[in-house]
């Protein structure tokens, strides 16, 4: 059963049970969405929380405008969705970083502990 939320004039369905990645190939699309967002965005700002908080905050808005322009259903789940890929593509940025940034200091015959802000 879904029920819905309010938001403004448009409706937002919320579903009790959010089903898994692995229960259905429909949600890896909407997973991916903010990937390369999240990504090159945690590349070049290296701010891995605003980083999630955007993603929230886009994806949030994407629903929104989809319940009230009637181009799409908002779903509560869709932005859980979105959030997740943001956040892992998040993390794989920032450990690529921290490897790289740790390849540089061991080459220089340091370790990645004795460099600043790590």
């Amino acid at each position: 059963m879904a029920e819905a939320v309010q938001a403004g004039f448009t409706r937002c369905a919320a579903t009790s049970s959010m089903p898994g990645l692995r229960t259905s190939s429909r949600h890896w699309p909407v997973s991916a969405m903010l990937v390369p967002f999240a990504l090159f965005g945690t590349l070049a700002v290296r701010r891995p929380a605003a980083l999630v908080a955007a993603s929230v905050l886009l994806s949030g808005t994407v629903e929104y405008l989809q319940g009230a322009t009637g181009g799409g259903t908002c779903q509560l789940r869709d932005i859980a969705h979105n959030t997740g890929g943001a956040a892992l593509a998040v993390a794989l940025g920032w450990g690529w970083l921290h490897a790289r940034e740790s390849s540089r200091e061991s080459r220089r015959g340091r370790t990645a502990t004795d460099a600043p802000g790590w």
